[in-house]
């Protein structure tokens, strides 16, 4: 079947196929990237472990699926209920993520602060503050990155829901600001933790994946050069690459920084655009369509796992530490989706109903968007049917 055809027939479908895969490879990658420090010689091949970029992977597909929820909400149920949203969102990540934190605070036997910046998800800006230093919840500074995008996206979508020039034109013009300011950071001194783990310095890629979803909803046809095998395959060999500054600290702050998380953005969406439209065979058997709905899970525990992998296994053979802590990971990422994860999300098609209009929806419909009618059967049949999930 002809690619472009695929990649229409498969936007159009409530789970996109290769999406769970990707997101699979993508949670193994921070996970490999992670176990870098408990090898005792440095190994090329593990330093090429594009960690950091499956992060930004996972941003611009965030981007790309809580857009095109919204935009199917929009067009099923005729307007944007935002506290329906919200309930959804928080139903689908704070249990599994609170309860993590909690084991984490039991297993030290303390609450230190980055603990409780995480329960605020405001991590990302603890870190920046704080400086380099190990942290047990280090790798939620993204999940604050997400949560913070996911509480202002949806506003600045129901502003301009029903004028897409206007929307696609304030994603542009964030695109290019939070780039820009990655630029120049470095020029007036603002310090480069700040710039890797602050909202305003990495949102840019989740906007990119919504201004994807809005454009491919409008595109009757794509570019052709999209969907080129061979473009593909260079983007895989790229993030890798990138991994070789990573090794120098200067060339993070001068090259990295400034270019590097853009570079990768882009490069993601492409790959997200080829994914749909080819829904390769490796990224949609059972096994990667399970590791993929366990990916939120496994990166919460991986580096609980990793600690606990260093603690009992340090000093032996590298293959039995890695097979231990990725295989515990797993089991761990397991149980946290079948008995934490799955009984919340069935809550969520009990997402409140519209209440009436706000002041929100009186500046909405006054710059020509629709306001939250009182629909709300329409929109709690939307929410029974949602089906594409936004992990980690």
């Amino acid at each position: 079947m002809n690619s472009l055809i695929t990649l229409r027939k498969n936007l159009a479908l409530k789970t996109m196929p290769g999406l769970n895969g990707a997101r699979a490879i993508a949670a193994l990658l921070v996970v490999f990237h992670h176990w870098t420090p408990l090898l005792h010689s440095r190994n090329p091949f593990v330093d090429l472990s594009p960690g950091p970029y499956a992060v930004i992977f996972f941003f611009v597909l965030s981007g790309f699926l809580i857009t095109t929820l919204l935009l199917r909400e929009q067009e099923q149920a005729g307007s944007i209920d935002i506290r329906a949203f919200w309930v959804r969102r928080l139903l689908r990540i704070l249990p599994a993520f609170y309860i993590c934190l909690t084991l984490q605070a039991v297993l030290i036997k303390s609450l230190p602060a980055d603990i409780i910046a995480s329960f605020a998800y405001v991590n990302n800006y603890y870190q920046a503050m704080r400086g380099w230093g190990y942290s047990v919840v280090e790798h939620s500074w993204s999940l604050s990155v997400e949560e913070q995008f996911y509480f202002l996206w949806p506003i600045a979508f129901l502003v301009f829901a029903r004028n897409r020039k206007a929307l696609k034109l304030y994603l542009v013009i964030g695109i290019v600001a939070v780039e820009g300011a990655r630029f120049v950071g470095n020029h007036f001194g603002i310090p480069l933790l700040y710039r890797y783990f602050a909202f305003e310095f990495r949102c840019d890629a989740l906007m990119i994946g919504c201004y994807m979803a809005i454009k491919l909803k409008e595109l009757a046809e794509p570019p052709q050069w999209l969907l080129s095998p061979a473009l593909g395959a260079g983007l895989v060999v790229l993030f890798p690459a990138l991994m070789f500054p990573f090794k120098n600290r200067l060339l993070v702050d001068k090259l990295i920084a400034p270019f590097g998380y853009s570079i990768g953005a882009y490069a993601s969406a492409v790959l997200i655009i080829q994914i749909v439209a080819y829904a390769p065979v490796f990224l949609t058997n059972p096994v990667m369509n399970y590791l993929g709905s366990l990916s939120y899970s496994i990166y919460l525990y991986h580096v609980m796992l990793l600690d606990l992998t260093s603690h009992l296994m340090g000093h032996m053979n590298t293959v039995a530490v890695l097979a231990f802590y990725v295989c515990g990971t797993v089991a761990a990422a397991s149980l946290s989706h079948h008995l934490i994860e799955k009984p919340f999300m069935k809550l969520r098609s009990r997402a409140p109903s519209p209440p009436k209009p706000s002041s929100l929806d009186r500046l909405a419909a006054a710059l020509g968007s629709p306001s939250r009618s009182p629909i709300g059967a329409a929109q709690r049949e939307f929410a029974r049917d949602i089906s594409v999930e936004i992990t980690k």
